[in-house]
């Protein structure tokens, strides 16, 4: 029981530090996003939403950004992105990253 009171507390201090919950504990609205979302990747495709990453993009280029979160075999291959998805990719690489900074 202990070891379930420290992941609900430890859940929550990320939750607090993304700004999904306040300091009460109550959901804000890229909290109540985050339920909604299904992908392993909710609060990095949240953050991806809110930090306006994905604003200004047409739809096949919020395809191609979203292409990021499916599971591929490794490969060798290089791709050349163009410069307003190689800008979105590195804003990708740098939420992550913030999530797992205070994870």
């Amino acid at each position: 029981l202990q070891k379930f009171r420290d992941e609900l507390r430890n859940r929550s201090q990320v939750l607090k530090k993304l700004g999904h919950i306040d300091a009460d504990g109550i959901v804000q609205l890229n909290g109540q996003a985050t339920c909604l979302i299904k992908t392993g990747e909710e609060l990095l495709v949240t953050e991806l939403m809110f930090n306006g990453t994905v604003n200004d993009l047409n739809h096949h280029q919020v395809t191609a950004l979203a292409s990021c979160f499916i599971p591929s075999d490794s490969s060798v291959k290089t791709i050349q992105l163009r410069d307003e998805l190689e800008k979105r990719l590195q804003l990708l690489q740098d939420s992550a990253r913030r999530i797992a900074e205070v994870s």
